[in-house]
């Protein structure tokens, strides 16, 4: 491909940013309303129900099986994984929009943000079940 198809491809393009706001940013806001919806509805069935909130969350591995048992402090649990997939999903998208558009700053910038998410995953107790 040369030079100038190359760069009346790229002119045509619209900017990242609006590239993503469309699909990605309706997706975040879903996901988003549908995490914190479960979240304050797991919060408010575990005060009406058990008189109580539980002080943590539950172990990701467990939530399933408290689902099924009937603990609604497992549904405050599964409402903030829901919430934090939204921005993982967003970066994602735009690191691999950065790639495709060749926009270098969105590819450090996302790669970073996603390194350290990673990288924090293993710290967080309630992912394994510790304290």
């Amino acid at each position: 491909m040369g030079e100038e198809q190359q760069s009346a491809d790229a002119a045509s393009d619209p900017p990242i940013a609006a590239y993503n706001a469309g699909a990605v940013g309706w997706l975040y806001r879903g996901i988003s309303v549908a995490g914190i919806l479960m979240a304050v509805g797991g919060v408010i069935a575990e005060v009406s129900i058990d008189g109580e909130m539980k002080s943590g969350l539950w172990p990701i591995a467990e939530v399933p099986a408290a689902i099924a048992a009937g603990e609604p402090s497992a549904w405050t649990t599964l409402g903030i994984w829901i919430l934090l997939t939204g921005p993982v999903l967003a970066l994602m998208s735009m690191f691999f929009t950065g790639i495709r558009r060749r926009s270098w700053s969105a590819v450090i910038l996302s790669g970073i943000v996603l390194t350290v998410i990673i990288l924090a995953i293993p710290t967080m107790s309630w992912i394994q079940g510790g304290v």
